[in-house]
């Protein structure tokens, strides 16, 4: 997978990290997440979570620092945030797949 965001806030351009998905159905706090090896930095919360097919699979929401577990990230599945726009934002808007 790729993780695609601006970490820093000041770069023009986003950045990619690349890693695995490994965990497809990881139960953090009652929310079923994609746990993620790609090293996620600050400012990549929110960005897209995409295959090497270019499909986005999620968005990355949050990770451990470091100093307590290296490269261990998580990212919201598409489903649920496709649900989220649904209920909040109308038909006013598509997503394939």
């Amino acid at each position: 997978v790729m993780i695609l965001g601006f970490p820093l806030a000041d770069l023009p351009t986003a950045t990619a990290n690349d890693g695995m998905v490994s965990n497809t159905n990881r139960n953090y706090d009652g929310v079923n997440v994609n746990q993620l090896d790609a090293t996620a930095n600050k400012g990549n919360s929110g960005g897209p979570v995409i295959d090497y097919r270019g499909r986005l699979i999620g968005v990355l929401t949050w990770g451990f620092p470091a100093i307590v577990a290296d490269r261990f990230n998580f990212a919201q599945k598409v489903g649920v945030v496709r649900d989220w726009l649904d209920t909040h934002m109308g038909n006013d808007f598509t997503i394939d797949g």
